[in-house]
């Protein structure tokens, strides 16, 4: 499966699309899935009018996107106003590469919540020592429900192990493949 068609079917994840929206909004998971299909550049005026969004807008979903480097560009000076004309692609790679390290620094820190003796707030999502919690009677001090300790949730902590690690190997690519790539976009974008 070639690498565009990959992305292509990951952008259908749930998890995938989680992940641009929180980034860029669904507009920009639109505008991201709508570069990677194209799979060239396009100017961002013809983007703008595509994807029938503003074009300050539009822009404003770009940046989110390059600040991530799930995109990148290049600009043009246009001979007759003088103004540069920017041109916008999707970096696929990049998508896989910060997917897998998502899932990576989520199995880290469940390992590490697995090894330890603590109490959580289910509803803060905040983890507290033995004494933090029995200083505050085993209540959270942010929301006041009771905490659990790491003994109920170890269940729980395994599942979510289990599901985060078959999750990074639908992202696992070998790393040197991912870098020259993601190198190579960058240097474009000069």
């Amino acid at each position: 499966m070639g690498k565009r068609k990959k992305v292509l079917s990951l952008l259908e994840r749930e998890d995938v699309k989680s992940f641009i929206f929180n980034i860029a909004g669904e507009e920009g998971y639109l505008v991201f899935s709508y570069l990677v299909k194209r799979g060239r550049e396009i100017d961002e005026f013809s983007l703008s009018e595509k994807m029938d969004i503003q074009i300050n807008r539009l822009r404003s979903i770009l940046y989110r996107l390059y600040n991530k480097e799930l995109v990148s560009f290049s600009r043009k000076r246009d001979k007759k106003r003088g103004w540069f004309l920017y041109s916008w692609s999707a970096v696929p790679n990049q998508l896989i590469y910060l997917m897998k390290r998502k899932y990576e620094k989520e199995i880290k820190n469940l390992k590490k919540l697995l090894k330890g003796d603590y109490y959580y707030c289910e509803k803060c999502d905040k983890v507290y020592t033995l004494e933090e919690a029995a200083k505050n009677m085993f209540l959270c001090p942010v929301c006041g429900s009771h905490l659990i300790s790491s003994s109920q949730m170890k269940k729980e902590i395994e599942k979510r192990l289990r599901n985060a690690e078959k999750n990074l190997e639908v992202f696992k690519i070998s790393p040197a493949r991912i870098r020259t790539r993601v190198k190579r976009s960058r240097a474009s974008r000069s």
